[in-house]
């Protein structure tokens, strides 16, 4: 694969076939979108993006919620669910120094890329 230079970092994260969600990642500051590489689900067809309640990230049970966007054109929340396996997906723009994780509903056995776009 051919490396072309650039500001951009990635991370990768593979999960168990026991798992229903990626390990949760954070997000550094200064990232102004996120580029997510989706694998080919295996049942699912499409995943979700959670963000970490941050009252509950230290010491005590986790606590994630779907994470929504506010749509300026109409005065509404949107989920960010539903978003197509097999394809990527940018997002734009995300919120920095918060810990996100993928999730969906059946269980699987993937490697998923994650790019942060500075």
């Amino acid at each position: 694969m051919a490396r072309y230079s650039g500001i951009d970092k990635y991370i990768t994260l593979t999960t168990v076939a026991a798992d229903t969600a990626t390990a949760g990642f954070l997000v550094p500051a200064g990232v102004v979108s996120i580029t997510i590489f989706a694998p080919d689900l295996t049942t699912d067809t499409t995943f979700n993006l959670q963000i970490l309640d941050p009252r509950t990230s230290y010491g005590g049970t986790e606590t994630w919620a779907t994470l929504n966007v506010y749509d300026l054109s109409d005065g509404t929340n949107k989920a960010l669910s539903d978003i197509p396996d097999n394809v990527p997906v940018m997002i734009m723009p995300v919120p920095n120094s918060c810990i996100l994780r993928i999730s969906y509903t059946t269980a699987q056995a993937q490697t998923w890329c994650i790019v942060f776009h500075y």
